[in-house]
C-alpha cells in the first residue's frame, strides 16, 4: 500500500502535502489501521487527485482487499488552523 501512495507526488503531482503511516497503538482507532493525509490547493485538484487512475489503483487495491475506507474532505483555513505555521 505505501508503494503506491509512495509514487503520487510524481505520477499525481497535485498535493502540496502527503502523509501516510501505521497507528502506533491500535487503542482508539476504531480498527483503522492506517491514516493518509493529503493537501491540496483547492477542491479542484482534490477532485482531479480523486478520479486520477493513480489514486483509483489505491482504491481497487483496497476494495480487492474488502477494506474500509473511512475519508474527511475539508478546507485547511483560518477556521481549522489552531496551532503550527
Amino acid at each position: 500500500m505505501r508503494d503506491i501512495v509512495a509514487r503520487w507526488p510524481d505520477e499525481v503531482g497535485l498535493m502540496s502535502d502527503l502523509r501516510f503511516g501505521a497507528d502506533l497503538t491500535g487503542e482508539r482507532t476504531r480498527g483503522y489501521d492506517y491514516l493518509l493525509v493529503t493537501v491540496f490547493a483547492d477542491a479542484g485538484d482534490l477532485a482531479r487527485y480523486v478520479a486520477h487512475p493513480v489514486h483509483q489503483e489505491l482504491v481497487s487495491f483496497l476494495d480487492s482487499r474488502a477494506c474500509r475506507r473511512l475519508a474527511f474532505d475539508y478546507y485547511l483555513d483560518a477556521s481549522t488552523h489552531l496551532v503550527g505555521r
